[in-house]
């Protein structure tokens, strides 16, 4: 055993609990029974075990700092990299507290940017939300003036979707409490944010749009410090100028022979996407198979997630392998209900029930056979339907307790209601003969039942009265049937 690895060796000897980190960014725990390395001297391997199942890699080349390995991994003849990151869990923990640190740092800095900007004030304090400590809410007192918060995003990772949720509940939790003098929260929009931020800040009803601000960060000065000013708020009815963007279907991909041939093999599970470069095969909303045309010719990748490869005839039996795998594991009654197949992309899979039957939610409505084989959104799956009044209809779909899911469907509402107000979706034919109503459009909330957290109605509360949004409450086994349990608007 050579240095570097003899020096890894003893570096996993060191502790018990440890925090991996994927190339991707993904991050899963580790035990040390559950990690093997060995190096016979015509190499090393290292196997460890992840949601996939226990997976060995031959390790290239390790790096050993003071509190972590990074480690270059390599299998299938070096087709396949990975780069793995090992930190000991009481070092995570650290490090952990060293980004709370920075972050409760870059949120006093912004409070002195707020007393330079507003003469007179003084800060008064500066709490981080948990657990993760992302935003900051800076207590500015202003004297016989009174107290104003300011709502800012230490991280750099806030949507602005989060970021009006956030001010939304805190300002409830300040009319809520007797002691609170806080008569307005400013949201502090960064550069790049602030136009998304103004567009939903319009969507609010009129008392929220009046008890909520926005504030604009400028870039730094010579002196390192930046500058905040009040960035004014957007007119509602300014949502609808300019053109608005089009669905983009008309370059798609067509069926190739090998994706209608796959398709087949269980038309009842396996559904499809388009998209302006090819086609997506899904298996209960898991995308297993990509095809593209590529310098004149077809092509597909398979595989889930981020483990994909180019299908050849040396390798049709792992597709054959992986769709059998899918039927197996991917399904209400799975026999391993940990398996990556079953816990993986849990929305497109209730996506992928609705879609085959949406009259499942509600008898009256009908989906769009062209618009919901588009995606309108990358970080988002909605389907949209049209009610039998010919009023549009919105489904956002959500299986785990996301409180700025009210406001994602209200930024999918206002882009969707842009292209309807400009005719774009008229004039696409989106649900044949059947005419859209010339009305604003309905969002449906859709989701099991315990995933609508406490503070779902008083967030539809401050949303515009004119977006209506109706709540379905799923049942909780929805893998096996999809049932609606109740129904509030």
């Amino acid at each position: 055993m050579n240095g570097p690895h003899l020096q890894f060796r003893e570096f996993l000897d060191s502790h018990e609990e440890w925090i991996a980190v994927h190339r991707d960014g993904s991050i899963f725990a580790l035990r040390s029974h559950e990690m093997e390395f060995e190096d016979s001297g015509h190499g090393a391997l290292f196997g460890f075990l992840d949601r996939k199942g226990y997976v060995t890699w031959r390790l290239e080349a390790v790096e050993i700092e003071e509190r972590r390995a990074v480690l270059d991994l390599s299998r299938r003849f070096g087709s396949v990299s990975e780069t793995l990151e090992l930190i000991p869990r009481a070092a995570a923990e650290e490090l952990g507290a060293d980004v709370r640190e920075a972050r409760l740092a870059a949120a006093n800095e912004i409070g002195d940017a707020v007393k330079r900007a507003f003469g007179g004030m003084k800060l008064k304090r500066v709490v981080m939300n948990r657990p993760n400590a992302r935003f900051a809410r800076i207590i500015l007192d202003g004297g016989g003036l009174g107290e104003n918060g300011i709502l800012a995003d230490v991280s750099g990772t806030g949507t602005p979707e989060r970021l009006i949720t956030a001010a939304v509940l805190w300002k409830n939790r300040i009319d809520k409490s007797r002691s609170s003098t806080i008569p307005k929260i400013w949201i502090l929009a960064r550069r790049g944010k602030l136009a998304a931020t103004k567009r939903l800040h319009a969507c609010l009803f009129a008392p929220f749009r009046k008890s909520i601000g926005i504030l604009a960060t400028g870039s730094r000065d010579g002196n390192g410090s930046f500058e905040i000013k009040p960035a004014g708020g957007m007119r509602f009815e300014k949502l609808w100028n300019g053109p608005a963007p089009g669905l983009g279907e008309s370059k798609r991909m067509d069926h190739t022979s090998d994706s209608r041939r796959i398709a087949e093999l269980d038309p009842l599970s396996v559904d499809h996407l388009f998209a302006k470069n090819g086609i997506t095969l899904r298996y209960k909303g898991l995308s297993f198979a990509r095809f593209r045309e590529l310098h004149g010719y077809d092509r597909c990748w398979f595989g889930v997630e981020k483990d994909r490869e180019l299908l050849g005839e040396e390798n049709l039996h792992e597709l054959e392998n992986l769709f059998g795998s899918l039927r197996e594991y991917r399904r209400h009654d799975s026999p391993n209900k940990q398996h990556l197949y079953y816990q993986a992309a849990p929305e497109a899979w209730l996506e992928s029930i609705l879609r085959k039957d949406v009259k499942k939610l509600d008898r009256n409505l009908v989906l769009s056979p062209v618009y919901n084989q588009f995606r309108t959104s990358r970080d988002r799956i909605d389907l949209l339907a049209l009610s039998e009044t010919g009023r549009l209809v919105i489904i956002e779909l959500k299986v785990s307790n996301d409180t700025s899911m009210v406001f994602q469907a209200v930024d999918y509402w206002r882009r969707i209601e842009h292209q309807r107000r400009n005719g774009v979706l008229s004039s696409a034919g989106l649900f044949g003969e059947r005419k859209i109503e010339d009305v604003p459009a309905m969002i449906y909330l859709a989701a099991p039942a315990l995933c609508f957290g406490s503070d779902v109605d008083s967030l539809v509360n401050a949303v515009r009265k004119d977006i209506r949004i109706v709540r379905f409450e799923l049942n909780e086994d929805w893998r096996r049937e999809v049932k609606v349990v109740k129904v509030s608007s």
